[in-house]
Protein backbone atom coordinates (compact mmCIF):
# COMPACT_ATOMS: atom_id res chain seq x y z
CA UNK A 1 0.00 0.00 0.00
CA UNK A 2 1.67 3.86 -0.88
CA UNK A 3 1.70 6.08 1.46
CA UNK A 4 -0.36 9.40 0.95
CA UNK A 5 1.63 11.59 2.75
CA UNK A 6 3.38 13.80 0.44
CA UNK A 7 7.21 14.11 0.41
CA UNK A 8 8.86 16.73 2.67
CA UNK A 9 10.07 18.49 -0.34
CA UNK A 10 6.51 19.91 -0.74
CA UNK A 11 6.34 21.22 2.44
CA UNK A 12 9.72 22.58 2.74
CA UNK A 13 9.66 24.52 -0.90
CA UNK A 14 7.41 27.26 -2.51
CA UNK A 15 7.74 30.11 -5.09
CA UNK A 16 11.53 31.41 -4.85
CA UNK A 17 12.93 28.38 -2.04
CA UNK A 18 15.10 25.66 -3.52
CA UNK A 19 17.33 22.71 -2.04
CA UNK A 20 20.09 25.33 -4.14
CA UNK A 21 19.12 28.23 -2.37
CA UNK A 22 18.72 26.84 1.16
CA UNK A 23 22.51 25.50 0.75
CA UNK A 24 23.86 28.61 -0.35
CA UNK A 25 22.53 30.43 2.46
CA UNK A 26 22.92 27.70 4.96
CA UNK A 27 27.01 27.44 3.91
CA UNK A 28 26.92 31.31 3.77
CA UNK A 29 25.87 31.36 7.49
CA UNK A 30 27.74 28.65 8.85
CA UNK A 31 31.37 30.15 7.17
CA UNK A 32 30.43 33.49 8.74
CA UNK A 33 29.42 32.33 11.84
CA UNK A 34 32.81 30.19 12.02
CA UNK A 35 34.79 33.16 10.64
CA UNK A 36 33.67 35.42 13.34
CA UNK A 37 33.40 32.88 16.25
CA UNK A 38 29.69 33.79 17.20
CA UNK A 39 27.69 32.05 19.54
CA UNK A 40 23.95 31.73 19.37
CA UNK A 41 21.42 31.91 16.77
CA UNK A 42 21.14 36.25 15.78
CA UNK A 43 22.28 37.10 12.50
CA UNK A 44 23.63 40.52 11.86
CA UNK A 45 21.80 41.87 9.28
CA UNK A 46 25.45 42.64 7.68
CA UNK A 47 25.87 38.75 7.57
CA UNK A 48 22.02 38.79 5.60
CA UNK A 49 22.86 40.88 3.20
CA UNK A 50 25.92 39.23 2.08
CA UNK A 51 24.14 36.06 1.73
CA UNK A 52 20.86 37.85 -0.50
CA UNK A 53 24.47 38.59 -2.56
CA UNK A 54 25.81 35.42 -2.45
CA UNK A 55 22.56 33.58 -3.41
CA UNK A 56 22.23 35.86 -6.51
CA UNK A 57 25.78 35.11 -7.75
CA UNK A 58 24.92 31.57 -7.08
CA UNK A 59 21.25 31.51 -8.78
CA UNK A 60 20.13 34.81 -9.91
CA UNK A 61 17.75 34.73 -7.69
CA UNK A 62 16.34 37.62 -5.54
CA UNK A 63 15.75 38.03 -1.74
CA UNK A 64 15.51 40.66 0.86
CA UNK A 65 17.50 40.06 4.20
CA UNK A 66 14.23 39.72 5.78
CA UNK A 67 13.24 36.71 3.73
CA UNK A 68 16.30 35.01 4.48
CA UNK A 69 16.20 35.77 8.17
CA UNK A 70 12.50 34.63 8.15
CA UNK A 71 13.65 31.36 6.20
CA UNK A 72 16.36 30.87 8.64
CA UNK A 73 13.32 31.38 11.71
CA UNK A 74 11.31 28.67 9.71
CA UNK A 75 14.32 25.82 9.35
CA UNK A 76 14.55 26.37 13.66
CA UNK A 77 11.35 25.44 14.15
CA UNK A 78 11.33 22.71 11.66
CA UNK A 79 14.31 21.48 13.52
CA UNK A 80 12.20 21.84 17.01
CA UNK A 81 9.57 20.49 15.74
CA UNK A 82 10.91 17.35 13.70
CA UNK A 83 13.78 16.89 16.76
CA UNK A 84 10.92 16.34 18.99
CA UNK A 85 9.39 13.31 16.63
CA UNK A 86 9.19 9.82 19.06
CA UNK A 87 6.99 7.64 16.71
CA UNK A 88 9.55 4.38 16.18
CA UNK A 89 10.18 4.11 12.76
CA UNK A 90 9.79 7.83 11.78
CA UNK A 91 12.29 10.19 10.66
CA UNK A 92 12.83 13.52 9.72
CA UNK A 93 15.10 13.61 5.99
CA UNK A 94 15.12 14.03 2.45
Amino acid sequence: MGSSIPRQEFFLYKSKWSAEVDSVMLSFIVRAKNVAQWSGTVILIPILEEAVAAIHAATRLSFTWRELYERFQFFEQVTVHFNSLSTPGASFGM
